[in-house]
């Protein structure tokens, strides 16, 4: 898992100005993710829900629904805190995506709210966790 923290990009707007950015080591730009689809262990991450996925997505990504990524109980009691899922149901969810401890993991959203955060922030806990 260790691994997926390393190699967890985020994709940026074209329109979004990287330079500056604190954390520009996670960010990549939309011409060099180009680059990257169809490559062996890349993974693009959808981080947005069934339906906006199901209008349109990158070839070969995969569908993780930021808000469908923490498990709580009916009181919204997150039960392995401060991880979003326990390790060995998010482990089997992980794997479930095709995505392994050498894929590199390439979040994005429709640019219409934090979906691709929020999947950045899933394999962040993560890793803290290990």
């Amino acid at each position: 898992m260790k691994k997926q923290l390393l190699s967890l990009l985020a994709v940026t707007s074209v329109t979004f100005a990287t330079e500056g950015y604190q954390n520009n080591d996670i960010l990549i730009s939309p011409e060099e993710a180009i680059k990257l689809i169809g490559q062996p262990n890349v993974m693009f991450v959808s981080g947005d829900s069934e339906d906006v996925y199901k209008l349109g997505h990158i070839r070969g990504s995969v569908e993780m629904y930021a808000h469908h990524l923490h498990h709580s109980d009916r009181l919204g009691n997150l039960h392995c805190e401060p991880l979003f899922r326990c390790v060995d149901d998010a482990e089997k969810f992980i794997s479930s995506k095709g995505i392994s401890n050498d894929t590199l993991v390439i979040a994005y959203d429709d640019f219409k709210g934090p979906n691709a955060t929020g999947v950045y922030h899933f394999f962040i806990r993560m890793v803290i966790k290990m």
